[in-house]
Formats: C-alpha cells, sequence, structure tokens
C-alpha cells in the first residue's frame, strides 16, 4: 500500500475525464483545487452533505481523504484483530466481506494490505459495498478495482449495491448475504445520518442475523460529536440483545490516532495539496471504532471446556512425563550403582590375584 497514491493518479491518468483534457496532468490536477476546498468546507459540518456525482469531486476525494482512509481501515483492523484475538481462523480460505457506506471503497485497500499480512492463506474474497449513492461512485469504484488487482494476488469478487440503511427494515432483503458474511464495517458514513431510528434498528436486525464468530466495525473520525454519541447508543443496546438472544457480544470502544506513513508524489504538493487555505494535506488521523465480535454464550462455555480439557490433557501429560523422567533418573541410579560395584569387585578380584599369584 505503500504506493498508493500513484495508483490512484495512474487510475486518474488512465480515466476518460483526464484523457479527454486538452492539458497536461498537472494543470488537471491544480484544476481539482476548487473541488478539494469544496469538500473540505463539506465535512466541517456536522452533518456532512456532499453532492458526490461529479468526476471532478471524486477525483478529489481520491487524493485528498481516500488514501488515509484505507490506512485507517487497516490500523483498525490491526487493533480489532488484536482486541479480539485473531478475527478469523489462521487456516481460513474464503472470506465474505459487507462494505457500508463505503462510497468509493477506500476500506477495500486497507482490507486487502491487512489480510496479506495476517492471513496469508486466505485464497479468495466476496467484498459486497452497500451505499445509497452505489451508482454515482461508479468512476472512482473502478480506480479501487484497478488498485485491489495490484495488491491481492487471490482472487476476489467486487460488487456494488444499492441500500438505504436509514430505511426500516432494509436489511431484511440481505438476510442471506448477512448471515454467512463474517465481516461488516461502516466506516466514515455514520456523519451523513440525519435520523438513526430506522439505521438502530437496521443494526439490531444485523446483529441478530449475523453468524456466530462474525464482527460489526463501526468507525468514524472524533471531530462528529454525534457519531460517538450513537456508537456509545449502539454499545447499550446490544447488552439487550444479549440477553434476548442468549448471546455474548466481546465489544470494544476504542479511540485510535495515527499519522499516515504514505509517501505523497512531487505532483501532488505543486499542483493542488499546495498547504495554502484548504489544500492542506492529511497526515495525522484522530478517530474512534466500535467492535463487536459476536458469539453465543453456550458456544463460547463449550470452547472454553475444550480449552480447559485440554488443560487438563497438558497437565496430566506433564505430571505423567515429570513421573516418567524421575523413575528413569531411579533407575539410571541404581543401574549406576550396579555398576559400580561390579567394578569395585573386579578390582578387588584382580588384587587379590596378584598379591596370592
Amino acid at each position: 500500500m505503500d504506493n498508493l497514491y500513484n495508483l490512484i493518479l495512474a487510475g486518474l491518468q488512465k480515466s476518460n475525464r483526464a484523457q479527454s483534457l486538452d492539458q497536461n496532468f498537472a494543470n488537471y490536477l491544480r484544476s481539482l483545487q476548487t473541488p478539494v476546498k469544496q469538500l473540505r468546507q463539506s465535512y466541517r459540518s456536522d452533518l456532512v452533505t456532499v453532492d458526490y456525482s461529479s468526476e471532478e469531486i471524486q477525483s478529489a476525494y481520491l487524493i485528498a481523504y481516500y488514501p488515509q482512509y484505507a490506512e485507517m481501515t487497516k490500523q483498525v483492523l490491526e487493533q480489532v484483530n488484536y482486541l479480539h484475538n485473531n478475527l478469523f481462523l489462521l487456516e481460513q480460505k474464503h472470506l465474505n466481506i459487507c462494505l457500508f457506506g463505503a462510497g468509493a471503497a477506500p476500506e477495500v485497500v486497507g482490507l486487502v494490505s491487512f489480510l496479506s499480512v495476517h492471513y496469508p492463506k486466505l485464497q479468495s474474497l466476496n467484498i459486497r459495498v452497500y451505499d445509497i449513492f452505489a451508482d454515482t461512485w461508479a468512476f472512482s469504484q473502478q480506480i479501487t478495482r484497478n488498485i485491489i488487482d495490484q495488491l491481492w494476488q487471490g482472487r476476489i469478487e467486487f460488487s456494488t449495491h444499492l441500500v438505504d440503511f436509514c430505511q426500516f427494515d432494509s436489511f431484511k432483503d440481505l438476510k442471506d448475504v448477512i448471515s454467512e458474511s463474517q465481516l461488516f464495517i461502516f466506516q466514515n458514513c455514520l456523519n451523513e445520518i440525519s435520523d438513526f431510528k430506522d439505521f438502530n434498528q437496521n443494526i439490531s436486525y444485523l446483529l441478530e442475523i449475523m453468524p456466530s464468530n462474525a464482527c460489526l466495525i463501526m468507525a468514524d473520525l472524533r471531530i462528529y460529536k454525534k457519531t460517538v454519541k450513537f456508537q456509545d447508543k449502539v454499545k447499550k443496546f446490544i447488552q439487550e440483545i444479549d440477553l434476548e438472544l442468549d448471546l455474548l457480544c466481546f465489544r470494544y470502544m476504542e479511540n485510535l490516532d495515527f499519522t499516515s506513513e504514505l509517501t505523497m508524489p512531487d505532483i501532488i504538493i505543486k499542483n493542488l495539496l499546495t498547504g495554502d487555505s484548504f489544500l492542506i494535506p492529511r497526515k495525522n488521523i484522530k478517530c474512534n471504532f466500535l467492535s463487536i465480535y459476536k458469539a453465543y454464550k453456550y458456544e463460547v462455555i463449550t470452547n472454553l471446556l475444550k480449552q480447559s480439557n485440554l488443560l487438563n490433557q497438558s497437565l496430566l501429560s506433564l505430571k505423567n512425563l515429570q513421573e516418567q523422567e524421575n523413575y528413569n533418573l531411579k533407575h539410571q541410579i541404581k543401574v549406576l550403582k550396579l555398576g559400580l560395584i561390579a567394578t569395585a569387585i573386579v578390582v578387588l578380584l584382580i588384587l587379590i590375584f596378584m598379591i596370592f599369584y
């Protein structure tokens, strides 16, 4: 992922929009300064509303925000993987993943970068992106497809679907998909929700339908106070779901600060993110995330009992080994004593023979 900026620029250069301009690529980047400023101003509001239908706006987003959001996904997954003591089986060969409100889907880049390191035995991924503006993001999502082809060596299915997760019962149409998926991510989209009532109902349904040993992650920038409050509400109503469904949801709500490690090409610094007002490159990211790892209580208890049995067996084996070692040691000492006695007798007989003969 180190060369992510270059992969994005290559995607823009190959796009119809960049090729159709009667100017060089540096001038094209300069033309994106106004869209970047528009995004910066829109994202300062606590309720974000942006028209992403313009390719210029999407291009500006790809350069000014996409790289750090991909890093954010990877960083969050690193933390969640540590907190939950591995998200997936190390021998896992295939994963089904749902991304909600992903837009251009920078999460996919962070995801495949994370999986390549921590789960190298994975052979295939099926990633479904759900967004109310699924068709609008086609331009950027094609660039994402080109990028992941460079980063992921296995087989990957990447599809986009139109879903309004603020519409009542909208997740019921996804029942089959949810029930067979292992990871669900909402990242940097909660700040665009005006009414959480129906969204809460959909989240509750998702938690009910998602299979055991699956994980739900909600991550957002900390600058939006309402998203932090919402995550806290989700954490509380999960306790009620625990009681109703006999679940044991392992959950963590953590802050995460990191500095971008990506190297920005000079052509971007000179022509787009120059450091002027509203054109300052993003380096320091402050976000938080809520992770929920679902397991049925009887499964947890069964696993604990299995671990307890394995521990008892290990202790018993260790005890048997120690007893065997003690027996072997005593036997060796006994043999050594007999050997010493036999040696002494032989020496004594030799001395007697020498004296008398």
